[in-house]
């Protein structure tokens, strides 16, 4: 009778999260071993008071001493192929913008380029009130921003609220926009 060879575990990469808190770092690394994850290790950095105020990173230098601690001591021998980072606050603004455009055609379809064209300038244009938005909100004042996602929300054509545009016809597109 022969011998049965030993499976081996398929694994895959390693993988970090990293959590920014205002009192800590907390870093945890896995990988999918076998269909479960495996957790290779786990660490906690302290933070001084002030560090990290109401989800601003305000002194950059400890902050990230206590990423590079926390990460390292988590992954020990195992390197992450990748880190994800949260940070913990309650400063992150949204934005919903609603660019409307006309359309000259209105018998023929809608082609994929004329909806990529308006997805683009609509988030452009939302990224520019968002922007304007931030600059006039007194809470920002003298702090710094930075814009961490756009996303299409939908398309009304005609008032009809659709997933996608392509194909039909109609005059007035509007894409919704998200900003964060």
């Amino acid at each position: 009778m022969a011998a049965r060879e030993p499976r081996r575990a398929e694994r895959g990469p390693a993988v970090a999260g990293v959590e920014v808190a205002a009192g800590s770092v907390r870093a945890v690394v896995g990988r999918r071993e076998d269909r479960r994850l495996r957790i290779a290790g786990a660490a906690v950095a302290p933070l001084p008071d002030g560090a990290v105020s109401g989800g601003l990173v305000v002194d950059r230098g400890t902050v990230g001493r206590g990423i590079a601690s926390a990460l390292s001591q988590a992954e020990g021998r195992e390197r992450s192929s990748r880190v994800l980072l949260a940070l913990d606050g309650d400063d992150i603004r949204t934005y919903h913008v609603a660019t409307s455009f006309e359309r000259q055609a209105v018998e023929d379809p809608i082609q994929p380029g004329e909806v990529q064209r308006a997805i683009r300038e609509a988030r452009e244009d939302a990224a520019r009130v968002a922007q304007t938005a931030s600059a006039d909100d007194p809470a920002l004042r003298g702090i710094a921003a930075v814009q961490l996602e756009t996303k299409t929300a939908g398309f009304l054509l005609d008032g009809r609220a659709l997933d996608s545009i392509d194909g039909f016809h109609g005059r007035t597109v509007i894409v919704h926009t998200d900003v964060a």
